[in-house]
């Protein structure tokens, strides 16, 4: 039945619908629900993006922010449609891994937009035992970087240059071995 709908035009009047009804929170969902579930073949996966489907999804998510169901459907939508790798690019160029994390962030308590979030990251190629969790890397770079600035306010070794080569010098000018 969805490669039909897809044939006869039917992603085509989804799309036109989500985009003159932008603030409809109710065609949102249903329409974010509808393309999950017809970008599981790949006719229907070349239709959605090629009718700017992938920037009608992401729309929806930055919208709807608040909504459970256009977040989970959202993000499922894309997962479907980044089954196809050429989708990749065109998910992250539309705002799309921004939508997926920020579905994620501001639905900590929904399982259902977690799943989903996740699935659409793994989906685009993101591996949890490569990049650790999502955030973490972030985390990581502010550790670093306060570990660097308290380096820099810690007093540092002097050095005297000797015939024996190079020689640090503690706070007191006492040679460190």
């Amino acid at each position: 039945n969805s490669a039909a709908i897809g044939r006869v035009g039917g992603i085509t009047t989804l799309l036109a619908a989500m985009s003159n009804f932008t603030m409809s929170q109710r065609l949102q969902q249903s329409g974010c629900e509808a393309l999950q579930n017809l970008a599981l073949n790949d006719y229907n996966r070349d239709a959605i993006k090629e009718n700017g489907g992938i920037n009608i999804i992401v729309q929806a998510m930055n919208n709807h922010h608040d909504v459970v169901g256009v977040q989970q459907c959202g993000c499922t939508a894309l997962a479907n449609l980044a089954a196809s790798p050429d989708n990749h690019l065109d998910i992250a160029n539309a705002g799309g891994l921004h939508a997926i994390m920020n579905a994620a962030q501001r639905n900590q308590d929904e399982e259902t937009v977690l799943r989903a979030a996740y699935q659409a990251l793994r989906a685009m190629g993101y591996d949890p035992n490569r990049h650790g969790a999502p955030g973490s890397q972030l985390q990581n770079q502010n550790q670093r970087q306060q570990q660097r600035q308290q380096q820099r306010q810690q007093p540092q070794p002097q050095q005297h240059q000797s015939e024996r080569g190079i020689i640090r010098l503690d706070q007191h000018g006492f040679p460190i071995n």
